[in-house]
């Protein structure tokens, strides 16, 4: 004689009113944690196994334990993590199932399989920067100080904190994180200080951190104090120093003969101006015309 009996498995949800898993809004970054209950209501023991058909669901959701077994009158908790590296929105996404099996004969109970609807909407802190084209000091004097002031506005979801560093250093560097906080800090609409300076040369930014609300907005002032002019150092210049004694080269006189030697040359009388144009004459007649025996000399030989 065989005994029918029903398998009845119940599930409780983690709100009262809402059937399924709703993570609501969150920062990306932010890992978001929920739980339901089964419940075995019948009289045999039933196992279980958590079904992540699709993606995105099975790259960021994480149930413990994934499977199981439940005894008669017996309740298991299932923690549900959900954890995203990028924007994520789903709205009651049915690819999570719980199934259930009959265990004396191993059978998959297909109109017992549970859909298990999840909701979620997680964003990325959004913000900008006014103006976005930098800062100009402009013209400085010597010894003087110039001031500018930049704006940090939220424009996402949730209120951030912000924190400047040099380049180089930060969390990401080894850094601790935090900025030690000042008295005097301001914030602007919407922004609270936390304060703390940085320096950057002969620049300085304050506050070095804050927290900016939703819809706010934090001004930072940026300074700039130009260092009096430098004088050139009077150490070891030979012209100032009492204790150096003032060097210069002296001109070489190898191109200059000495008075020994010019005494010495042979001594020669350069031409007149009236000789060298007469030599010039001399020399350009003779080459115009020749001698006077020359031609003589031509006329007899043409008269034989």
């Amino acid at each position: 004689m065989a005994e029918a009996y029903s398998v009845d498995v119940d599930v409780s949800w983690p709100e009262e009113g809402v059937e399924g898993l709703d993570f609501k809004a969150f920062k990306v970054p932010d890992e978001q944690t929920s739980a339901l209950t089964l419940h075995n209501n019948g009289k045999y023991e039933v196992g279980y196994k958590v079904l992540l058909r699709k993606r995105p669901v099975r790259d960021v959701l994480t149930f413990t334990p994934p499977e199981g077994t439940l005894a008669p009158g017996a309740t298991q908790k299932l923690e549900v993590l959900l954890k995203t590296s990028e924007e994520l929105d789903l709205r009651l996404n049915t690819d999570v199932r719980v199934q259930f099996t009959e265990l004396l004969t191993n059978e998959t109970l297909t109109d017992l399989t549970m859909p298990v609807s999840v909701s979620c909407h997680a964003v990325f802190s959004q913000f900008t920067i006014v103006p976005n084209h930098g800062l100009n000091f402009g013209p400085m004097v010597y010894n003087s100080e110039k001031s500018r002031t930049f704006e940090i506005s939220n424009t996402g979801e949730f209120e951030f904190r912000y924190v400047l560093y040099p380049e180089g250093a930060g969390p990401d560097a080894g850094g601790d994180g935090d900025a030690p906080p000042a008295k005097d800090a301001k914030g602007g609409k919407g922004g609270g200080a936390d304060g703390g300076t940085l320096t950057l040369g002969k620049f300085t930014v304050t506050p070095q951190s804050g927290v900016v609300e939703a819809g706010g907005a934090a001004t930072l002032t940026v300074g700039f104090k130009r260092a009096p002019r430098r004088r050139p150092s009077r150490t070891g210049c030979p012209l100032t120093s009492p204790t150096a004694t003032p060097t210069y080269p002296r001109p070489s006189m190898s191109c200059w003969p000495s008075r020994a030697s010019r005494a010495s040359r042979p001594r020669t009388t350069a031409p007149s101006s009236r000789s060298r144009r007469c030599s010039s004459r001399s020399t350009w007649a003779a080459a115009r015309c020749p001698r006077t025996s020359d031609r003589k000399s031509t006329r007899l030989n043409s008269s034989h």
